[in-house]
């Protein structure tokens, strides 16, 4: 894929992309370092959104099980992260006060 067109689809689409290949035993470091500043800022809900979306596919179960393990190594570290920051002034223990 050329670099304009590849900047062109939106994020969940390429993780798509990156996971169904990942799947499909297509995983090596250009294809990560192409996809590198998504995984860098991935979020575990689009994470959720795009195995989701893989799970509709016609992938097999048996290739999903294997390939959602290499997602996993791949995409660990930010799943590690906050998805999300409370603001103190409107989080609910606030008004409990």
């Amino acid at each position: 894929m050329d670099p304009e067109e590849f900047e062109k689809n939106n994020k969940l689409d390429r993780l798509t992309e990156l996971f169904t290949k990942i799947i499909e035993g297509k995983g090596n470091k250009e294809l990560f370092e192409l996809y590198s500043n998504d995984i860098d800022v991935l979020l575990p809900r689009e994470v959720i959104t795009v195995i989701d979306r893989i799970m509709k596919s016609d992938i097999g179960m048996e290739e999903l099980k294997s390939g959602i393990s290499r997602i996993l190594n791949v995409v660990h570290l930010q799943l590690k992260k906050p998805d999300w920051k409370p603001d103190p002034e409107n989080y609910f223990f606030h008004f409990m006060q």
